[in-house]
């Protein structure tokens, strides 16, 4: 998932900020922008700051923390190495 998809699944404003964004919590009664969501290496990160866990955070959002990571192959997730044997 991007941050773009992701954003999409957010109710409200999205303020703009050099390191992402911020948004109302969907997790709790928000109501003043307290989520902070950016993205780097693949993954979305949230920081809520008043408290709310990223599990909380993606099951109000109907999602898992899964989908908060950029999906890859299994061979690029997982790259098998060999061993040269010299004898």
């Amino acid at each position: 998932m991007t941050l773009e998809e992701f954003l999409s699944r957010v109710d409200g404003s999205v303020i703009r900020t050099r390191r992402g964004v911020l948004v109302r919590c969907p997790g709790h009664d928000d109501r003043a922008p307290s989520l902070s969501i950016s993205e780097a290496g693949g993954r979305i990160l949230l920081k809520d700051f008043a408290g709310c866990s990223a599990e909380r955070i993606t099951a109000a959002l109907g999602l898992r923390l899964r989908d908060l990571f950029a999906e890859r192959s299994a061979a690029a997730a997982f790259p098998s190495t060999t061993a040269t044997l010299r004898g």
